[in-house]
């Protein structure tokens, strides 16, 4: 995606021979700092990108829709008789507020139709938005939003969104209400039924969430979800430094049971950049997850870059389900300094690398706990939103907080508990330098401390 000030929240549509994308960035109108729904698309056969496009801009004064256009999903499908009145290919749901109702507060989710995913019609059709909060005008809340859209066939539609007003918090030290992800289906992709709670065990919280499906026997459900907050500077802006993504049987969850599994996660230590956020699976034109998931993994794209919005560019990985290690690399700056990863490393420590040991890629038992990496000192990046490591010190941790140092991420999984054949992970000192190894002598240097267990093989 070409540049353009800040670029978040993507809905990626693997559409045969082409990628279409659709997202939130900056608004195209002078003096409007708010967001607008742009497009590009990818060819995979000629290999060239369109011009991007800002295809849908805020309502007027008055609509509802006047604080920012965002957080868009698209799908394909058959709309006959939508508003404008016409035969319609495309349906997407986006979120968006009135600035009467307090500015990113309050939200909505309305829908728009289309013949070619570009122009649009029914913005402000009477009947928009089609979905609200459970609890209206709650002062300070979130509201319903953040849509996921799954073609039923035909005009038939099922939308996940979430609603922050869904539960009354019970707990006396979280006022308010608590977000939680619904679904509801609509016949005509307008009118939907009573909203039914989606299955919530087995991930951190239904917040800025993705979902796709399978046709699987029996079928499967596959969903990005945002993970933890990070909060940078004082004029930064706070968005998830992670999210994961998770699978489930779909029959028990739209039923509101069964338990998510945890397929991978993506964070500050496999990306590199500060914040990684809003996660977009590549999906189908039903909203299907596209490819194989076993044979070609799953790709996600998301925003990402630093706690400055300028730095936030759109980018995209691929997580293999399947992939049982994770390879962790000892790099050396050549001038004494080390970076311990099983991903990004800045590009002022690859003078030297070394792999250290294949750590399990998830915990499988119970006595398996994550092996960090952490960052003291000020978080430097570059011009893209990467990591220098400038001015700081990156180590390794079995501590999730990492003592309060800034926490970049996991890179596997090791025990606390020894068992037979298993080789220790040291945490070793090369003067003041951290490092590690899984020499008992540190490779010459001063031993800090046994880290963790490996199991062997």
């Amino acid at each position: 995606v070409q540049p353009q000030s800040y670029n978040y929240s993507p809905a990626v549509m693997d559409d045969g021979d082409v990628i279409k994308a659709w997202w939130c960035s900056a608004s195209s109108l002078p003096g409007q700092a708010t967001d607008q729904i742009w497009y590009q698309e990818y060819n995979k056969t000629t290999k060239q990108y369109s011009n991007r496009r800002s295809i849908l801009q805020t309502g007027k004064p008055g609509d509802w829709d006047t604080f920012g256009v965002c957080h868009p999903s698209v799908i394909k499908g058959e709309w006959p008789g939508a508003p404008g009145g016409g035969n319609f290919t495309y349906a997407m749901y986006y979120t968006s507020t009135n600035v009467a109702q307090g500015g990113g507060s309050n939200n909505s989710t309305g829908v728009i139709f289309s013949t070619d995913g570009i122009n649009w019609v029914g913005q402000h059709d009477k009947r928009n938005p089609v979905i609200k909060q459970k609890v209206p005008n709650v002062p300070g809340t979130y509201g319903a939003g953040l849509p996921a859209a799954w073609s039923n066939g035909g005009s038939s539609v099922t939308v996940f969104w979430s609603d922050t007003t869904w539960e009354k918090s019970t707990d006396p030290s979280i006022p308010g209400y608590r977000s939680h992800s619904v679904y509801a289906t609509a016949p005509d992709g307008i009118h939907f039924s009573k909203p039914t709670l989606v299955a919530p065990t087995g991930v951190p919280g239904y917040w800025k969430n993705d979902f796709a499906f399978d046709q699987a026997t029996p079928a499967q459900v596959y969903s990005a979800q945002a993970g933890t907050f990070r909060k940078g500077a004082p004029d930064e802006k706070s968005e998830t430094y992670n999210f994961g993504i998770y699978k489930i049987a779909k029959d028990p969850m739209l039923a509101g049971t069964g338990t998510w599994s945890t397929l991978g996660v993506v964070d500050t230590n496999l990306t590199g950049l500060p914040l990684n956020f809003e996660p977009g699976l590549v999906r189908t034109p039903t909203g299907a997850i596209a490819g194989d998931p076993a044979k070609e993994g799953i790709t996600v794209w998301f925003g990402g870059g630093s706690g400055l919005p300028t730095t936030w560019q759109l980018h995209k990985v691929t997580l293999m389900p399947n992939q049982s290690k994770a390879t962790v690399f000892r790099y050396s700056d050549g001038a004494g300094a080390y970076w311990t990863t099983s991903g990004y490393a800045p590009a002022s420590f690859k003078a030297k690398a070394k792999a250290v040991v294949d750590l399990p890629a998830h915990a499988s038992e119970a006595n398996q706990y994550g092996v960090y990496s952490c960052l003291k000192g000020p978080m430097a990046t570059d011009a893209e939103g990467h990591l220098t490591g400038q001015g700081a010190v990156e180590y390794v941790s079995m501590d999730m907080t990492c003592g309060g140092d800034t926490v970049l991420g996991v890179n596997g999984y090791a025990s606390i508990d020894p068992s037979p054949g298993a080789t220790v992970l040291y945490a070793c000192k090369d003067g003041a330098a951290p490092f590690v190894s899984t020499d008992a002598k540190c490779e010459g240097k001063t031993v800090d401390k046994p880290l963790g267990y490996v199991a062997a093989g």
